[in-house]
């Protein structure tokens, strides 16, 4: 066996002097174990010490091996504990000398073969990777010291190796560790038993504001307040037990002095043994958490307020069995029962019975289908009345988008319902309206023309009739001429009346005392055979209205009252005073709140049905026969009505009569007194010189021929211009401009203006066929007369407003 060279370094970093004896037994021991394996014969260690060194390799728990590096090269001898460490026996070494090259990891084979060949230092420490046989990898640590011969060859190596895989495994775990403590966002913190810290990681800088070297051995105390020492020695036995702490809020103190809300976990820490060595926390910061509690509990808490004071009803419901889990005051106070008494309850019970199939199809469709928009339901109320009502469900879902409650809407649209057919009755009324006006037009545009044509016929048969001899047997057709002309002027009166066109002086007047004046005339219109009767009214509340329209709307009513019972009955007038105290539907008609004078006409007669009703007061519209009436009559009351700002209906069934209730506005006003009119006798004259312009050809005649045989001078246009130009031509003065109204080109209104700027002393008498413009551009107190009219009135007018007087309104 060789000699041991110096220098010489020793197996695990001792010196040569330290191992040099221990060595020199290895290397003998190893030497005789060679030795016996080659001559298959044990010598007996002739001393006791070799027989302890040989029992200690044999049994040492590290491997102990001797590599040849001559030919042939291979493991002279390995220690038995081999197997043990790598799954194979020192034989299988022997036997296979390249078996070491297999189980090296191929990283690690190049340190192997420096290790071998003897390129490395005198002695030398490598960590290699070895494959166990069964598969696992191990750490071992190999230290080896070469071994030369006589001449200073190196011829071996010697050495021991360890299994360090479990010493490996713990550094890289411990370095891990350190990685992850210095890498968390979490501040971690140990300490000793008595509390002084001993580590300190990067977030527990940056959430406490100290560095490691300000903390590192200080107590923990200092990053907590003050009121918590109390609690330490409780916390201490705590942990001492081995209990791990959790504080999901707590406080810390950082080195400013600010405080921090902080969630901690802090456990104990014990070595091997069990022995409690200190203590670890793990501390972080959850402000940003504190905050989004805080946003979430107000957000909830405005969900809440807004879920509770919520004007429309709301609940949520589960799915699929329907139960209410939730109510707001609303639905409590819409349906008048408590919550107890809807939540836990069916969703259904909120609808009437026999709505429950339907409410619960169509919310199962929803739910398939996830579609269900606002919906119009009946809610049933404790007291069992039901009210309308929009419905829409919003889902609820989990994580998983699955539907497991719904959140349910109802908006009360009773008032809504109440707005719409108020709606529809407007646009019914504003229908009948139109209609009405539309025809009103009409009728006002015929009556203008018709009372243009019944001047000039009813001109002209004057004339003739101031020429004839009243014996004459062409006299007494002149006569019918004119009752005829005077007939159709009462046609054309009705149809001003009902297109409210008609000249309209109202006066504040008692409606009972027109009636009794005019309850004697009604008797004889209305024949022997019916019974007429008035209630009046017991206070004396007045109108302000035309007291001969007042008439007439009586007259008419009596005449169709008796047309209704042609073998008798009874007509029944009666009058009250009626306060409305909101807008009120009635027939169609909105009656507007205020005080009114009712004046009910009723007879027994045959009655009407609806549809008759329906046009009852249209112009010519009329149930007789043909010839027998005009169909004027009513269409002439509701005029007359409306423009006195009243309001009619009527209420009917064929066979049970009718009834005709008017209201017209009461005041407070005293009644006026009438003023007695003076009549003048005889027709006046006169010699001054009248302008007349009139677009109508037949009364621009007659006009002429009536006031030239009156005396005056007249001056005919048939147009603005025309009558301008003839006043410019004109050298004298010109004293009167009887203008109609309206004509082509320009209206007489503003012809008269335009004169009047060239002659100031120009005076003016205006003629229409209605009165309409009297409300327009006409002065209501220019001086009017309305057509037709007789040539006594003409010659009145004319004098009248020459000699400037008080012209009255029409004959």
């Amino acid at each position: 066996m060789g000699q041991t060279a110096p220098p010489q370094t020793s197996v695990f970093g001792y010196s040569t002097g330290e191992v040099e004896r221990p060595n020199v037994l290895v290397e003998r021991y190893i030497q005789e174990a060679i030795n016996k394996r080659r001559i298959d014969s044990i010598q007996e260690p002739t001393s006791q010490s070799q027989i302890h060194f040989s029992e200690l390799v044999e049994n040492a728990r590290d491997l102990i091996f001797r590599y040849r590096l001559a030919h042939p090269q291979g493991f002279e001898y390995m220690s038995p504990v081999v197997q043990e460490m790598l799954g194979y026996t020192p034989e299988d070494f022997y036997a296979d000398p390249g078996l070491i090259h297999k189980l090296i990891h191929p990283q690690d084979r190049q340190r192997l073969e420096q290790a071998l060949q003897g390129k490395g230092p005198h002695h030398e420490r490598a960590t290699l990777r070895w494959v166990h046989r069964n598969g696992g990898m191990l750490w071992i640590q190999w230290v080896n010291v070469p071994i030369y011969d006589e001449s200073g060859n190196r011829v071996a190596i010697e050495g021991i190796a360890r299994d360090i895989t479990s010493q490996v495994e713990a550094e890289a775990t411990a370095i891990h560790l350190a990685a992850i403590v210095k890498s968390s966002h979490d501040a971690i913190i140990s300490t000793a038993p008595d509390g002084s810290i001993v580590s300190w990681n990067a977030a527990a800088e940056q959430l406490f504001g100290y560095t490691a070297q300000e903390v590192i051995g200080r107590s923990a105390a200092i990053l907590r307040p003050g009121y918590q020492e109390g609690q330490y020695s409780e916390i201490f036995e705590r942990l001492i037990k081995g209990e791990r702490l959790e504080y999901s809020d707590t406080v810390g103190v950082c080195k400013n002095g600010q405080r921090v809300h902080l969630s901690v976990n802090i456990s104990p820490i014990r070595n091997n043994e069990g022995q409690l060595i200190g203590f670890s926390a793990i501390a972080r910061d959850i402000i940003e958490r504190k905050w989004a509690e805080e946003k979430s509990r107000k957000s909830q808490e405005r969900y809440h307020q807004l879920f509770e004071n919520a004007p429309d009803m709301m609940a949520v419901i589960s799915y699929p069995d329907g139960e209410v889990l939730e109510c707001n005051q609303t639905l409590v106070d819409e349906v008048g029962l408590s919550k107890p008494e809807i939540v836990g309850r069916s969703w259904l019970k909120l609808y009437p019975p026999d709505s429950r199939e339907t409410a619960q199809e169509t919310f199962t469709t929803y739910v398939q289908t996830g579609k269900l928009p606002w919906k119009e339901r009946t809610l049933l109320r404790a007291d069992g009345s039901s009210f309308p009502a929009l419905v829409q469900v919003m889902p609820i879902r989990d994580e998983a988008g699955k539907i497991v409650a719904t959140h349910v809407t109802w908006r009360d649209i009773s008032d809504l319902k109440q707005t719409q057919q108020a709606l529809e009755q407007k646009e019914r009324e504003l229908f009948a309206s139109q209609k009405m006006e539309a025809i009103g037009t009409l009728a006002g545009g015929i009556a203008h023309d018709f009372n243009n044509l019944l001047t000039g016929i009813r001109g002209y048969a004057q004339l003739l009739q101031e020429k004839l001899e009243p014996a004459s047997p062409q006299s007494k057709d002149v006569l019918e001429i004119l009752a005829c002309s005077d007939r159709a002027a009462a046609l054309t009166a009705h149809l001003l009346a009902f297109s409210r066109r008609q000249l309209f002086d109202p006066i504040v007047l008692h409606l009972n005392s027109v009636i009794e004046n005019t309850c004697k005339m009604l008797e004889r219109l209305i024949g022997e055979d019916i019974n007429l009767n008035f209630v009046a009214a017991t206070n004396r509340d007045n109108i302000r209205a035309d007291s001969g329209y007042i008439e007439q709307v009586l007259m008419n009513l009596a005449i169709n009252a008796s047309d209704a019972m042609p073998d008798g009955g009874t007509l029944t007038i009666t009058t009250s005073q009626v306060k409305v105290e909101q807008n009120t539907v009635k027939n169609d008609t909105t009656l507007e709140a205020g005080r009114y004078v009712s004046l009910v006409v009723n007879d027994t007669g045959c009655g009407m049905d609806q549809a008759t009703q329906h046009r009852i007061f249209e112009p010519f519209f009329t149930t007789k026969d043909v010839g027998d009436g005009t169909g004027l009559g009513l269409s002439t009351v509701y005029g007359i009505v409306k423009q006195h700002h009243g309001y009619i209906w009527v209420d009917s069934q064929p066979g049970e009569g009718s009834t005709f209730t008017i209201y017209l506005p009461s005041t407070d006003q005293e009644v006026e007194n009438l003023a007695q009119e003076i009549k003048q006798e005889g027709t006046p004259k006169g010699s001054e010189v009248i302008l007349v312009a009139e677009d109508e050809e037949p009364v621009r005649e007659i006009l002429d021929r009536v006031l030239k045989e009156l005396g005056y001078t007249v001056l005919c246009a048939s147009h603005a211009q025309e009558a301008e130009a003839l006043l410019l031509k004109h050298n004298g003065e010109i004293d009167l401009l009887l203008s109609d109204v309206i004509m082509p080109g320009r209206s007489g209104p503003s012809l008269y203006r335009r004169l009047k700027d060239k002659r100031p002393s120009l005076r003016v008498l205006y003629m229409s066929g209605y009165a309409e413009t009297m409300f327009g551009s006409l002065d209501p107190c220019a001086p009017f007369l309305s057509k037709p009219f007789t040539h006594e009135i003409l010659a009145q007018k004319v004098r009248e407003v020459l000699d400037g007087k008080k012209v009255e309104a029409g004959p």
